[in-house]
């Protein structure tokens, strides 16, 4: 999967969530047509409290992500994650 399917489809999952977030640091790059490396797309997703990471972790299941630092294939792994982790 190219790397714009795959922003693309994360995106709609936080446009789904009504999530406001930016796109930054690599993939900006690449967007504005300079060649990179690293071929990461990172999100900064502002204002997640506790329910509305849970939540997040869910739709993002269901579309097909993982999370690399943890398990989000339940709620209760989900709130681990955002006790530990974030």
């Amino acid at each position: 999967m190219v790397e714009d399917e795959l922003a693309i489809r994360f995106a709609t999952v936080l446009k789904r969530l009504q999530a406001s977030y930016s796109i930054v640091t690599g993939y900006v790059a690449i967007l504005f047509g300079r060649s990179r490396r690293s071929d990461v797309i990172d999100f900064i997703v502002y204002g997640l409290n506790e329910k509305r990471f849970v939540e997040l972790c869910k739709h993002l299941r269901e579309a097909g992500f993982e999370l690399m630092q943890g398990d989000i294939s339940s709620e209760n792994s989900a709130r681990a994650i955002y006790e530990e982790y974030l």
